[in-house]
């Protein structure tokens, strides 16, 4: 599926999470996080058109100590660790702005060297219940700021909203939130290609 989406769009984005096996310690789950982006990067060299993979930076749990790509600095690592152009970042907005209270100095707009890996990106907002993958219209993640630290890389990252049902339907009719969500993204997307 992969290679057929690459090949008939050019360019296909696999998205994972790091490993995050309680079972084990940090230490081993970041040697099978990078095994595992290694894997993938050496697959996907053989794969027609570009396939990328990107590593989700992952809300921090405070009861699961060992997982990994839970803060900037870890998936930048994580991703670095491989060192391969075909592996890199998938920036879930939210998951980010969740992390803000773990992380000293925390802004909205990553590095330079952050931004520079970001091959992906999830978009959605986080609810009054501390919830994430609501629609991005409730203003608690900073969309437009975020999405716009993006806008002088070429070619942009695929962009995508990561929304659950569940969290549309808690604030009203999820058609029509998604349809509002999807036009807010999508003008914020279009300024940034105008750019």
């Amino acid at each position: 599926m992969v290679r057929d989406l690459a090949a008939e769009q050019g360019r296909a984005v696999v998205v994972l999470h790091g490993a995050a096996d309680p079972a084990r310690s940090y230490e081993e789950n970041r040697r099978a996080t990078v095994g595992l982006l290694a894997w993938l990067a050496e697959a996907a060299e053989r794969m027609p058109g570009e396939v990328l993979v990107g590593l989700e930076l992952g809300a921090m749990k405070p009861d699961r100590p060992a997982a990994t790509a839970r803060s900037r600095a870890d998936v930048l690592a994580l991703v670095q660790a491989v060192d391969s152009p075909r592996v890199g970042i998938c920036w879930d907005l939210a998951h980010d702005c969740e992390n803000a209270a773990h992380e000293p100095g925390w802004t909205p707009v990553p590095s330079a060297e952050f931004l520079d890996r970001v091959v992906h990106v999830h978009v959605h907002d986080l609810g009054d219940d501390g919830a994430s993958h609501y629609p991005p219209l409730l203003g608690r993640v900073p969309i437009a700021e975020q999405l716009g630290a993006l806008a002088a890389r070429r070619p942009l990252p695929s962009i995508i909203m990561e929304v659950r049902w569940r969290c549309a339907a808690r604030l009203g009719d999820p058609w029509d939130l998604l349809g509002e969500s999807y036009r807010r993204v999508g003008a914020t997307v279009a300024e940034l290609t105008r750019r």
